[in-house]
């Protein structure tokens, strides 16, 4: 748990000493609260420099450390050496962004282990642990790294152009730290949620809507939004980022307001440093916001200036503001725009879903809901109750915007307009995709302005509004609560044992050959880094095309027997990492087994020799088919076959109410619900077995035979893709032969993080007989049962 609680203070540690540093740039106090807001945002605008070349990368990297420790010296000095302390009244606004910051840890933090969120139903955060690790030391290049499916990835995002302020924002601390991306990426995405919460109540404050102890309320329900904090859940880096740093945005212009009026042309350096970040971290998805949001303060100011209200020279402070703007995010903008060029289609395609199964309806980013699945409302939750929020949120919304017109407070109307203004466009004209994220966006906002106005009448002289903002506030807390408590049990975590294990077997190849990864899994580049692997069924990362053993191309996500694919091919490889399993085979006669973990095996190439002649002989339930011995020995006095025993594959037909065949065959069935299928199966001889269930899993399965529990699968054994886990261990179970029942039993949704119904797969059950290695055995001794044996695959030299 060492990155929930030292990553987190290393980056307060950051913005405090950033946060001191823009204050006096901006030459005016600043409380401590948004200090933090404003420092973490010049932090990220900061690292988005590093894009620009290896040299430059790592010169920010140290710059950053220099920058902060500046600082904090400087703070320090200035409270003369004391502590740095929270003005009066700050305390409740930064509890209640921790709050909500603490909230979105609780799914990762109570399961013990370093594990992220959105696994299996969102692929970005791997790039971008990917880009984590990399961009601090070589910039948006692909400088250094050998041809792999890393490479591909560095170019075909961050050379492309694509979004990396907030990648670098969380590469630099987690290097400096000696960790590992995968283990700081959730609570970076805390961090944002909790800056988030700063920003909105800041905004309050600064706006003169909100003081004192119902501060905590705006930073919480902020912070705790529940459409922008379900995408930071399923590792949405980008639009929590571009939520909290919106707001920051926000708050520092209202901060600035006065001053700028006043003539003050340095009081605005904060909020251009702030929309750098948000350019930095969005790109051009932040764009319209940025826009709108800058526009309609430019019209609010050209109005104050007709009308003789202010002078003149409060353009020289605007203008101050959009060239710092301007001139820190040049490298940001530049790869805005060739991102644009890229991405154009895939953010205005109608047919573009992304990870979403439709398109989410606008008033989603006022809602809260009771489904584990933001994206399945209709499938698990209760539509007509999320729509009662939503419109209870949106009356709040409307009500407080009218509050702050009466109150004259224009950079808070500005953010409620400009906000829903630029949702509702993008839902119109872009993909659902792009309107997914908008949408995301926006919810941060609209939750801060709903809190703002309910903290306003619950801290006003008259008692019937203080009573009425009392109510509005449990109903926000309590929409918050249930829906923070339905995403707890549906968050898809991580598999942290196996990634763990894929790190280990990267640090056995080091930087030698190219390792092929013979398991789809996009998040598995991240525990090879840098180590040239290849990820089958990434074809679009791949620099080694791949093909069967007919000569046929493998496509994308397809994960074939390790047996299948040509050995010419493999032989490009040094290493071979596969996946164990009943139906997992030694790749090649090229290779031998050099390593093996409860989930993989590690082989090393021995020979650039290449059989002459090589068949895969897998049947299509278990990893060997039986062969007649003659036609193996036929081949030649070099002919070779990899032997082994057969597993028994099981596959269920009996189907449990709850459970949801996948295809019309019904191999897999998605886990809607508690139930239990028993199966005849018949035991081929008396001995131990190990069981394998097929499947991923988010809650404990049980496997029975006869009555008696065998075997048992459960948490943490989450696939991408459905595959094979072991239930038992290496010494498996003691079985007699003869006809047996098996029952696989699972069990009805659970408290624990992660254990919703929504959340499951089964598929086939194996029974493979401990005694089972395969061994590669020349033809000549072969022992053959009525001429015939069973076998991965034959051939010869």
């Amino acid at each position: 748990m060492l990155a929930w609680a030292v990553f987190p203070a290393v980056l307060a540690l950051v913005a405090l000493g950033f946060g001191e540093l823009v204050a006096r740039l901006a030459g005016r106090p600043m409380g401590l609260s948004l200090r933090l807001a404003a420092g973490f945002c010049a932090y990220v605008a900061w690292a988005s420099l590093g894009t620009v070349a290896p040299l430059v990368a790592k010169t920010v990297g140290v710059g950053a450390i220099l920058l902060t420790v500046a600082g904090l010296v400087l703070a320090l000095r200035r409270t003369s050496w004391r502590p740095v302390r929270p003005e009066p009244g700050e305390v409740p606004l930064i509890l209640g962004a921790l709050a909500a910051s603490t909230l979105a840890a609780l799914p990762f933090v109570l399961t013990g282990h370093a594990v992220f969120g959105g696994y299996g139903s969102l692929g970005d955060g791997g790039f971008q642990m990917v880009g984590a690790t990399l961009l601090p030391e070589i910039g948006a290049t692909t400088h250094g790294l050998e041809p792999s499916s890393v490479s591909r990835l560095m170019h075909q995002y961050f050379e492309d152009g694509y979004p990396a302020g907030a990648v670098l924002a969380l590469g630099y601390p987690t290097q400096w730290l000696g960790a590992w991306s995968l283990q700081t990426f959730q609570p970076f995405q805390a961090v944002l949620l909790a800056v988030g919460g700063i920003g909105a109540a800041g905004l309050a404050v600064q706006s003169g809507l909100v003081r004192g102890r119902w501060t905590a309320l705006v930073a919480f329900a902020a912070g705790a939004a529940p459409l922008t904090a379900a995408f930071a859940l399923q590792g949405s880096i980008k639009e929590a980022g571009g939520a909290a740093i919106f707001l920051v945005v926000a708050a520092t212009a209202a901060w600035a307001w006065k001053p700028l009026l006043n003539g003050d042309v340095r009081a605005g350096i904060p909020t251009g440093l702030a929309v750098a970040a948000g350019i930095g971290v969005v790109g051009p998805g932040l764009g319209p916001l940025l826009l709108a949001f800058g526009g309609l303060v430019a019209l609010t100011l050209l109005v104050l200036v007709v009308r003789g209200v202010v002078d003149r020279g409060v353009w020289k402070g605007a203008a101050v503001t959009a060239g710092v703007a301007v001139l820190v995010a040049i490298p940001a903008i530049l790869a805005a725009v060739e991102v644009s060029g890229v991405a154009g289609s895939v953010l205005t395609a109608k047919q573009e879903l992304g990870n979403l199964p439709g398109a989410l309806p606008w008033w989603r980013s006022l809602a809260g809901w009771d489904t584990p699945d933001f994206r399945l409302l209709g499938e698990f939750g209760h539509p007509g109750i999320s729509k009662l929020t939503a419109v209870l949120v949106g009356v709040l919304v409307l009500g407080t915007l009218a509050h702050a017109v009466r109150r004259r407070a224009w950079v808070f109307v500005v953010v409620g307009v400009a906000s829903a203004v630029t949702a509702a466009y993008i839902v119109r004209i872009g993909s659902p995709w792009a309107g997914g994220k908008a949408l995301a966006i926006a919810a941060m906002a609209f939750w801060a302005v709903a809190a703002t106005g309910v903290a306003a009448l619950a801290s006003d002289g008259d008692r019937r509004l203080r009573i009425a903002g009392g109510l509005g506030a449990l109903a926000l807390v309590a929409i918050v609560l249930v829906t923070a408590g339905s995403a707890y049990r549906g968050v898809r975590l991580s598999p942290t044992e196996r990634f763990d294990e894929l790190r280990d077997l990267a640090a056995v190849t080091g930087d030698r050959d190219r390792v092929l990864v013979s398991e789809f899994d996009e998040f598995a580049k991240v525990a090879f880094e840098r180590d040239r692997p290849q990820v089958l069924g990434e074809t679009s990362f791949a620099d080694v095309p791949l093909h069967d053993a007919e000569g046929a191309p493998l496509t994308a996500v397809q994960t074939p027997p390790e047996d299948t694919i040509s050995p010419a091919d493999l032989a490009r490889f040094g290493w071979i990492v596969v996946r164990r399993g009943p139906v997992s085979a030694w790749p090649s006669p090229s290779f031998r087994l050099v390593r093996t973990t409860a989930h993989y095996q590690l082989f090393r190439r021995t020979t650039t020799r290449v059989p002459a002649v090589w068949t895969a002989a897998a049947a299509q339930d278990d990893a060997a088919g039986t062969v007649s011995c003659r036609t193996i020995r036929e081949l030649g006095p070099t002919a070779f076959a990899l032997v082994r025993a057969p597993s028994v594959a099981v596959r269920l037909t009996t189907q449990p109410k709850f459970w949801i065949p996948r295809q019309p065959d019904g191999i897999v069935f998605d886990l809607r619900g508690a139930g239990h299928a028993d199966q005849p199966v018949a035991v081929p001889a008396t001995g131990r077995y190990r069981v394998w269930v097929e499947g991923t899993f988010n809650r404990r399965m049980t496997i029975s035979v006869d009555g008696r529990p065998v075997a048992a699968v459960g948490r943490g054994a989450t696939n991408q893709f459905v595959q094979p886990e072991r239930a038992t261990g290496e010494d498996g179970v003691e079985l007699q032969a003869g006809a047996r029942t098996l029952r696989v039993t699972w069990p009805g949704s659970g408290i624990a993080p992660g254990s919703a119904r929504s959340a499951g797969a089964v598929g086939r059950v194996w029974f493979e007989p401990v005694e089972s290695a395969p061994k590669l055995v020349a033809a000549k001794d072969l022992r053959c049962t009525g001429g015939r044996v069973s076998v991965d695959w034959y051939g010869r030299w």
